[in-house]
C-alpha cells in the first residue's frame, strides 16, 4: 500500500492529544485574528460616522449663522425700503406744492405783463405820437 497525504489514521488508533491541541490553538488564533480585524473595521466605520456627524453639525451651525445674517439683512433692507418710500412720498408732496406755487407765480407774471401791455396801448405815450 502506498501512503498519501490524505491518509486517515486507523479507527482503532488513539487520537494524538498534542496534535489536536495545536490545531485547536491555531483555530482559536485564526478566529481571534478575524475578530480583531472585524473590531478594527467596526471602529473605523464608527470613527468615519462620528466624523461625518461632526461635519454635518458644523455645517448646520454655519447654516444657522448664514440664516441669521440673511434675516438681519432682510430686516435692515425692509427698514431702508420703508424709509425710501417715506422720502419718495415727501418728495412727491413737495414737488406737487412747488408745481402749484410755480403755476401761481407764472399766472401772476402773465397778469402783470398783460396789464403792462394794455397800459402801453392806452397810456400817455400813445398821445405823444401825434404829428
Amino acid at each position: 500500500m502506498s501512503s498519501t497525504a490524505n491518509e486517515q489514521p486507523p479507527p482503532d488508533a488513539a487520537p494524538d492529544p498534542a496534535a489536536s491541541g495545536r490545531a485547536g490553538a491555531a483555530l482559536a488564533s485564526e478566529r481571534f485574528a478575524a475578530a480583531r480585524l472585524r473590531l478594527r473595521a467596526a471602529f473605523g466605520a464608527l470613527d468615519a460616522a462620528i466624523s461625518r456627524r461632526a461635519e454635518r453639525a458644523l455645517e448646520q451651525v454655519d447654516q444657522f449663522a448664514e440664516h441669521a445674517a440673511l434675516q438681519d439683512d432682510r430686516s435692515r433692507l425692509a427698514v431702508e425700503l420703508d424709509d425710501a418710500a417715506r422720502r419718495a412720498r415727501a418728495l412727491e408732496t413737495a414737488n406737487f406744492g412747488a408745481a402749484r406755487r410755480i403755476e401761481r407765480a407764472a399766472a401772476a407774471v402773465r397778469a402783470v405783463l398783460a396789464a403792462d401791455s394794455s397800459a402801453e396801448t392806452c397810456g400817455p405815450n400813445s398821445a405823444s405820437e401825434e404829428p
